[in-house]
């Protein structure tokens, strides 16, 4: 499964921070990642990208983050299913 995800933290300052710890998570999971100029693109199966995903919302909120948008597509493709890093 491939997916795509990026974050936009309404902090009003540089986001650096909150899209390093995103990308912790993804680690985390140990989902083969790759970060693009729009978002970062990520490989694994469904189950461990929807842990991910709720690891980077909790993430965010647990820092105080209590506006932001968490955007994903995801594309089921043929072959393209294993999580390793």
């Amino acid at each position: 499964m491939l997916a795509e995800v990026s974050i936009q933290p309404q902090v009003g300052r540089d986001i650096r921070r909150e899209v390093t710890g995103a990308l912790k998570e993804l680690e985390r999971a140990g989902l083969k990642h790759e970060v693009e100029p729009f978002g970062t693109a990520v490989e694994g199966d469904l189950e461990q990208i929807l842990a991910a995903l709720r690891a980077i919302h909790g993430r965010l909120s647990t820092e105080g983050i209590d506006r932001f948008e968490l955007h994903v597509r995801i594309r089921q493709e043929p072959g393209v299913t294993s999580g390793g890093g």
